[in-house]
């Protein structure tokens, strides 16, 4: 294997592992569910959406609504119950399609949800007859304020399964990057040998 060869080929792993990073999480909510059959082909879903700013960038007074769960999966829900501010959970079609939390009187205006304090949590539960699997459930936070960073199809985690906070932004993946572009600069730089 001659140098550029071997070149290419680091530039290519270091991409791959860069791929196979954990994901980032680029929100600091995390929406996490417990899953239950309940017999008759019915699954009980229990949501928390918790405020844990493991990005860094919560401040006070940043607000999230139209906060939909199961973005996309076209699924069947129907309540059981909900926290406040929760006042409602109504149904999204379009661009967001899914159940909506309704905050307040409305789940597609401002005010929406207004943390106070990291580990204040949203929960709510409801069934459904989807079996949705691992890392297919999304969530969207279409409309913000304050600075809040809009969520767009984020995973929602099974309990237990989310990423930790050691995983927003990688180091490490930067490195590969940074690596792959090398690789791929010397491979073009190198002249062939007479």
């Amino acid at each position: 294997m001659d140098f550029k060869q071997i070149a290419r080929t680091t530039a290519l792993a270091a991409a791959l592992a860069c791929g196979a990073a954990a994901p980032a999480l680029a929100v600091p909510l995390t929406m996490e569910y417990a899953k239950t059959a309940i017999g008759g082909g019915l699954f009980q879903y229990d949501f928390t959406l918790t405020l844990d700013n493991h990005d860094g960038s919560w401040v006070a007074g940043q607000e999230w609504d139209w906060i939909v769960f199961g973005d996309q999966l076209g699924w069947t829900w129907n309540t059981l119950s909900f926290d406040a501010p929760i006042s409602a959970i109504t149904m999204s079609y379009g661009g967001h399609a899914g159940p909506v939390l309704a905050l307040a009187t409305s789940s597609v205006v401002l005010p929406g949800w207004n943390p106070s304090a990291v580990g204040d949590a949203l929960s709510w539960s409801g069934t459904s007859t989807m079996n949705v699997a691992d890392g297919a459930l999304k969530w969207s936070s279409v409309i913000t304020s304050a600075g809040a960073v809009r969520a767009n199809f984020e995973t929602a985690w099974r309990e237990g399964t989310a990423p930790t906070t050691g995983t927003v932004p990688e180091p490490s993946a930067l490195a590969l990057v940074a690596l792959a572009l090398g690789g791929l600069a010397l491979s073009r730089r190198r002249k062939p040998q007479a």
